[in-house]
């Protein structure tokens, strides 16, 4: 949810409800979130992707019952892999427990989830490490890359965006959730930030 709404909050930052724009959902699984954002700005096209095909199956039936599926594809994908073009937002869900951590997990997130949707590696970075390597490659001038973190990750997800050249607004970059807890990140285009001439 903080991740849907942080979405719509730089949507509507930039008009976005308004004109047509591009969305890419890494790790999309069940494609609730792309289905949502589809459904809440009209204009928008999106693709997601996954490494699963019968969870694409499952986000092209979501797609269609939300009535968004003439404005959605779904590609099997390991992040960027087989891309193309460039997008004005992009948003991920990845997996970002560490390994060690999964076991415990409370019953009904460890049994329910598929383990590749849990785990994010040794530090559970791993998820973000790719992502933050291949995200300039594809986020358009003005675009912006928004992810979920764990809440103890801000800090080493900001430096690894950081480090891979996305521009960080710190007025706007960390997102909490109801409780107070950092759920989101943004990183924008390097591109955002160049004055205009």
């Amino acid at each position: 949810e903080t991740l849907i709404e942080a979405a719509l909050s730089i949507a509507d930052k930039r008009a976005w409800r308004k004109v047509p724009i591009r969305l890419l959902d890494l790790g999309t699984g069940s494609g609730a979130i792309l289905v949502t954002l589809l459904a809440e700005l009209p204009h928008a096209t999106g693709v997601g992707t996954d490494l699963s095909a019968a969870a694409l199956e499952i986000a092209r039936s979501n797609a269609v019952a939300l009535g968004v599926s003439d404005r959605a594809s779904f590609l099997v994908s390991d992040w960027f892999a087989g891309l193309r073009g460039s997008f004005d937002l992009i948003v991920s869900n990845p997996p970002y427990i560490a390994s060690g951590d999964i076991g415990g997990l409370s019953p009904e997130v460890r049994q329910h989830d598929p383990r590749a949707a849990l785990d994010g590696g040794a530090d559970g970075l791993a998820a973000y490490r790719s992502i933050a390597a291949g995200a300039g490659a594809f986020l358009g001038p003005s675009g912006t890359l928004l992810l979920e973190i764990g809440e103890t990750q801000t800090d080493s997800v900001l430096d690894l965006l950081r480090a891979a050249g996305l521009s960080l607004e710190a007025k706007d970059e960390v997102f909490r959730d109801l409780a107070g807890r950092p759920r989101a990140v943004a990183a924008h285009a390097a591109s955002l930030q160049r004055p205009v001439r």
